[in-house]
């Protein structure tokens, strides 16, 4: 076989080997469930650190805010899964959220840190949910290849799988971070000098109730409706 054919096989080859990324990023942000996260966050920790940090930062170099001018998918997605894959080391404090934004739907102002860990990201019992994935971008937005780095920098790459939530458990979860003390404290209608906010506790709610009602049921278990 010529030299340049076999080459040009080899390369596709490669490409197709390079990069098998996990449900999590096949789905649309709006489809994303404590499931997906669970499985995708596996997958990396399988892999371990090394490897799993390659794999997200060719992710995360086909991502280009400055060209684009907004965030894709793969950004805010790298994004939850640093949360999730790197923990703060013993006696460190809690690493920062991705600089992505401010979220469209979620009061950031009021939300103390040590109450929300893993912002934007909610852990309630062993289930991990989106509190928002629409930004408003003000200056210039953090590449998630940065946002890579930084986690990696400032945390301790998770050893250990996470559970799979079932449906059923992710709405116990759900309804558990909704009667929670972290929730109950957020004002979602404040103002100061300057600055003002209304929103909406109820739309936020069923953005997070409609993650775990999109796991997908296990055969033969009953149809669960909307608590």
């Amino acid at each position: 076989m010529p030299y340049h054919i076999a080459a040009a096989l080899s390369l596709i080859l490669l490409h197709s080997m390079s990069v098998a990324a996990p449900r999590l990023f096949e789905v649309p942000l709006a489809a994303v469930t404590p499931a997906l996260l669970a499985e995708a966050a596996n997958h990396y920790v399988a892999l371990g650190e090394m490897e799993a940090m390659k794999e997200l930062g060719e992710l995360a170099r086909s991502s280009s805010p400055l060209a684009r001018g907004f965030f894709d998918g793969n950004d805010i997605r790298i994004g939850w899964l640093c949360r999730i894959l790197f923990e703060p080391g013993r006696g460190s404090p809690s690493s920062r959220p991705p600089g992505f934004g401010g979220l469209t739907n979620f009061p950031e102002r009021n939300m103390r840190p040590d109450h929300w860990p893993l912002f934007p990201l909610a852990r309630s019992g062993t289930s991990h949910f989106v509190l928002g994935h629409s930004y408003l971008i003000g200056g210039l937005p953090e590449f998630a290849s940065q946002y890579l780095d930084y986690s990696r920098q400032h945390g301790t790459f998770r050893q250990r799988p996470l559970p799979v939530p079932t449906r059923e458990q992710a709405i116990k979860d759900a309804l558990a971070l909704r009667a929670s003390t972290e929730w109950q404290s957020l004002r979602w209608k404040d103002s100061g000098e300057g600055w003002s906010y209304t929103l909406s506790e109820t739309g936020a709610w069923h953005a997070v109730l409609d993650q775990a009602i999109a796991i997908e049921e296990q055969p033969h278990a009953p149809a669960t409706r909307r608590p």
